[in-house]
């Protein structure tokens, strides 16, 4: 499973999602809970996000700083409408 919440500037909850992923790898898990919770902040109309999350793995994945042949990098940077 993944999940997440989207925060005001303040802190407050402004939404909040969860996803089944059936069996995957925690940076699986990681990398899909940042989409679908970009996709919903998308979706609420904001533009200006800011995306935490616990995994070091997910977060040198989607700022690129692994070599291409990781096996997750290819679903880093895909085309998406969504900009990390």
């Amino acid at each position: 499973a993944a999940g997440g919440l989207i925060r005001d500037h303040l802190g407050r909850c402004l939404a909040a999602f969860a996803i089944n992923l059936g069996t995957c790898s925690i940076t699986q898990a990681e990398l899909r809970g940042a989409v679908e919770g970009l996709q919903v902040a998308w979706d609420a109309g904001h533009r200006r996000v800011l995306v935490q999350l616990d995994s070091q793995c997910a977060v040198q994945l989607l700022q690129g700083e692994t070599s291409d042949d990781h096996p997750y990098a290819a679903c880093c940077f895909a085309p998406s409408p969504l900009v990390f």
